[in-house]
Order: C-alpha cells, then sequence, then structure tokens
C-alpha cells in the first residue's frame, strides 16, 4: 500500500510541475524569449531567426503527427468494426452447436 501512495504522490508532483511550466510557458514564453535574446548581443537577430525556424519545424512536426494519429485511430476503427462485425456472426452461425465449451 505504501508503493501505491508514494507513487501516485510522485505521480501527481511531476503533473503539477509540468503543467505548472507550460502554463507559465504559454503566457510568457515571449517576454522570456525576448529577455534571452536581449543578452546575445550583436547576434541578436540571427538567434531570433534561428528561433523562428525551431518554432515552424515543431509546429509542422506536431500537426503533421497528430494528423498521422488521427488516420491510424480511423483506419484501427475500421478495420476493428469490420472484424467485430464477421467474428459476431461467425460466433451466432455457431451458436446452434450441441457442443459446450466451458
Amino acid at each position: 500500500m505504501k508503493n501505491v501512495t508514494v507513487g501516485t504522490a510522485a505521480f501527481i508532483t511531476q503533473m503539477l510541475a509540468v503543467l505548472s511550466i507550460t502554463f507559465l510557458l504559454v503566457l510568457h514564453g515571449r517576454r522570456y524569449s525576448e529577455m534571452a535574446l536581449s543578452l546575445t548581443g550583436e547576434r541578436q537577430e540571427r538567434y531570433r531567426q534561428v528561433l523562428i525556424d525551431i518554432k515552424d519545424s515543431v509546429a509542422q512536426y506536431t500537426l503533421g503527427n497528430l494528423i498521422i494519429s488521427a488516420l491510424a485511430t480511423v483506419a484501427t476503427w475500421i478495420v476493428l468494426s469490420n472484424t467485430a462485425s464477421r467474428t459476431r456472426w461467425r460466433s451466432d452461425s455457431w451458436s446452434g452447436s450441441s457442443t459446450s465449451y466451458p
């Protein structure tokens, strides 16, 4: 019981930390990046462009991953729906059998 309690408390603490950091980055992310860029001096515009390129790449990757996940979900649903209907039909056709299995 102690392991479950400790594990649950650790999970909740980690989740709270991740959600807090995410919230702060969404809320103040632009300010944080501007502060970091102000420390770079004369290369500020070059680093700003690198950050924009990174942001765009991550956004495109995330969008592509969401699209692939949605397609995989739909494909799985279609296959399982067809398999389940065939399985139900087969089990109905065998239901009249006199042999019983435990």
